[in-house]
């Protein structure tokens, strides 16, 4: 069963859908792509916008303690601690498993 399209009616069918299709096409491209500078302005500050750490305050009223002298001391002394043990090789060679490199054979039994 053959439908019959007159090429008339083709022709002028084929025009509308053309131009249709570039309408959009041109509509598209001017409003659809279009960026505002509002919308570039706001891109722009996300992209500058970055977070910062907020700086140490300094203390404007000391603790008593901060110029005694024991408390000065005990700061030295866990200050060379801490050297003593940033220095200090913690592994030990004798803690080691031994290597278990044995030559091993299975004899097979017939």
């Amino acid at each position: 069963m053959r439908i019959k399209i007159s090429k008339k009616f083709l022709i002028i069918f084929s025009s509308i859908f053309g131009a249709t299709l570039i309408a959009l096409l041109i509509i598209a491209i001017l409003f659809g792509f279009k960026q505002t500078k509002i919308d570039l302005l706001e891109k722009n500050i996300e992209e500058l916008v970055t977070p910062t750490p907020e700086a140490i305050q300094e203390i404007s009223n000391p603790s008593p303690y901060a110029d005694d002298l024991i408390i000065l001391k005990i700061e030295k002394d866990l200050k060379e601690i801490d050297k003593q043990l940033q220095e200090t090789d913690l592994k030990e060679a004798s803690l080691n498993p031994p290597l278990l490199d044995m030559d091993i054979k299975f004899e097979m039994e017939d």
